[in-house]
């Protein structure tokens, strides 16, 4: 079993979730786009949580969304094809 670690709440969370949200932005645009969400424990402020930012990027087709995937790679994230026990489908940091 994976070792969970919560921690206090830290308000650099909002910090880094907008850093990287315009990161994102930036690489995938407008066209793909339609929002990017901060979503998760670190979401809410006061909470102790996992020190993740989960992110979610709302696009504006599925089938348009496969072009994200190279584009999230060259920003390190990694695609997971197969869905390991624990998470679902998308791209992870």
């Amino acid at each position: 079993m994976d070792e969970v670690n919560i921690v206090e709440y830290d308000p650099r969370w909002q910090t880094l979730f907008a850093q990287e949200a315009e990161r994102i932005w930036q690489a995938l645009g407008n066209d793909l786009v339609v929002e990017i969400e901060h979503i998760g424990s670190t979401a809410v402020p006061g909470m102790a949580a996992k020190p993740v930012i989960d992110i979610m990027v709302g696009i504006c087709s599925l089938v348009d969304g496969k072009s994200a995937v190279l584009i999230l790679e060259s920003l390190g994230y990694v695609y997971w094809r197969e869905d390991p026990p624990h998470v679902l489908d998308g791209c992870f940091l």
